[in-house]
C-alpha cells in the first residue's frame, strides 16, 4: 500500500476519534494531505503547517485556497512550536515565552501566515 494512504487513514482515523485535535505537519512543502482529508475530517479539526519561508511562499502560489494554515519558520528555532499556541486556543496574543525579539505570528489574507 502507498505510504500516502496509510498516512491518510491514520490521520483520519486520529482525527475522528478526536474532534478537537490539532494537526502539526512539520516540513508541510507541498503536501495535500489536508484537502484529501477534508471531507472525512470533522470540521474542528485544525490543520497547521510549518515550512521554511520560501517554500511556505512557493505553496500559497500553488495551493491558493489552501486549507492548512501555513507558518514560515524553521524548526531549529527553539520557540517555533511555543509560538503555533496562540493558533490553537491559547488566551495569550504571544505564546509564553515570545519575548520581542521572537514575534507572534498573525494570520495573512490568504490562510498562511507572516511574522510581525
Amino acid at each position: 500500500m502507498h505510504r500516502a494512504i496509510v498516512f491518510d487513514e491514520l490521520t483520519a482515523a486520529y482525527c475522528r476519534a478526536r474532534s478537537d485535535a490539532v494537526v502539526v505537519s512539520v516540513g508541510i512543502g507541498l503536501d495535500t494531505r489536508a484537502e484529501r482529508l477534508a471531507g472525512a475530517l470533522p470540521p474542528s479539526v485544525t490543520w497547521l503547517g510549518v515550512d521554511m519561508p520560501d517554500v511556505v511562499e512557493l505553496r500559497a502560489t500553488l495551493l491558493p485556497r489552501d486549507r492548512a494554515r501555513v507558518f514560515p519558520t524553521s524548526i531549529t528555532e527553539p520557540d517555533w512550536a511555543e509560538r503555533l499556541l496562540p493558533l490553537v486556543g491559547h488566551s495569550s496574543a504571544r505564546a509564553p515565552g515570545a519575548g520581542a525579539g521572537s514575534p507572534a505570528w498573525r494570520p495573512a489574507g490568504n490562510g498562511s501566515a507572516t511574522t510581525g
